[in-house]
C-alpha cells in the first residue's frame, strides 16, 4: 500500500507543541535564517499550516484561501490526547486537568490569538491593496501625462467642449 507522503503536513499536536509552544518559537519560525533547500529560502513559512512559501504574495493568498481557514479552525479545537482518554477513563484527572489549563492560556496568548483570528494578516492584506491601488493610480496618471505630452509634441490642441467656446 503505498502513501501519500509527499504532501504530508505535520499533525496538529506537533502545531501546537512545538511550534506554537511559546513567543520565542513563534518569534524564530517567522524569523528564520536563509536556507536554500526551503522555498522561499525559508523567509514565508505559515506557522499553522506548516508550509514555506515562494513569495509573500503566495502567502498572503494561502492565508485567505480556504486550506488555511480550515487548519485554523482545527488549531482553535485542541487535540484529543492520550491523556484526555486516561482521564475519560478516570485514571490521573489531575495530571490532565492542569495541563489543560496550560493549553488555555498558551491558545490565549496574543501573538496565538493574533495568528489564529487573522487581525494581522488582514491588516496586512488591506495595506497590500491600498499600496496595489495607489500603484495603479499613479500609472494611470502617468499614462495620461505621456498622452497629452505626445498630442502636444504633435500640435494636436487638445479637445475643448463647445461651452468653453462661448
Amino acid at each position: 500500500m503505498m502513501y501519500k507522503t509527499k504532501r504530508r503536513t505535520r499533525d496538529l499536536d506537533q502545531i501546537l507543541r512545538d511550534d506554537m509552544n511559546t513567543s520565542q518559537s513563534i518569534k524564530a519560525l517567522h524569523n528564520q535564517e536563509y536556507d536554500e533547500e526551503k522555498p522561499g529560502l525559508a523567509q514565508f513559512y505559515c506557522i499553522p499550516c506548516a508550509r514555506y512559501f515562494e513569495t509573500e504574495f503566495a502567502k498572503q493568498t494561502h492565508i485567505r484561501g480556504k486550506v488555511h481557514k480550515r487548519r485554523l479552525k482545527e488549531i482553535r479545537e485542541v487535540p484529543y490526547t492520550q491523556e484526555e482518554a486516561n482521564m475519560a477513563a478516570g485514571n490521573n484527572v489531575a495530571r490532565y486537568l492542569a495541563r489543560n489549563d496550560v493549553d488555555k492560556k498558551r491558545l490565549d496568548e496574543e501573538e496565538v490569538t493574533t495568528m489564529l483570528t487573522d487581525r494581522g494578516s488582514l491588516e496586512e492584506v488591506e495595506q497590500a491593496k491600498a499600496a496595489s491601488s495607489f500603484a495603479r493610480e499613479q500609472e494611470a496618471l502617468r499614462i495620461a501625462r505621456e498622452k497629452e505630452a505626445e498630442e502636444e509634441d504633435k500640435g494636436v490642441i487638445p479637445e475643448t467642449k463647445d461651452e468653453d467656446m462661448a
